[in-house]
């Protein structure tokens, strides 16, 4: 595939766990800003932008333009998701719901606008 085409795909990773480097000359990845936080419908939060996961020392643990960490509890690879909270039944109750929300396929769905 071509080099566009590769970065699209990589870009359109969820998790962050694709990531590249681009050694043409081209433009590197740029994170989403402001940063967010979306909770996915009964699954995990995606967050997008400068992101950077500390351990309790404050040490960088991993950093990224995307990830996709647990809510539910279950997945066995914390902080992040493992699609564990489809066999466990998770269900979210968010205070905000909206009509992008509910019909959403993926992140890219849900309005950056603010929610009614």
């Amino acid at each position: 595939a071509s080099t566009e085409t590769i970065v699209q795909a990589v870009e359109a990773c969820p998790s962050g766990a694709l990531t590249y480097e681009r050694l043409d000359g081209g433009p590197q990845e740029i994170p989403d800003s402001p940063t967010s936080i979306v909770p996915w419908p009964n699954g995990p939060l995606m967050v997008r932008g400068q992101v950077a996961v500390r351990d309790r020392h404050g040490g960088v643990f991993d950093s990224g333009p995307r990830m996709t960490l647990c809510r539910c509890g279950a997945s066995d690879n914390q902080p992040f998701c493992n699609l564990a909270h489809k066999e466990s039944g998770f269900r979210d109750y968010p205070r905000a719901d909206s009509v992008d929300r509910n019909s959403a396929e993926c992140p890219g769905d849900i309005s950056d606008t603010p929610l009614d």
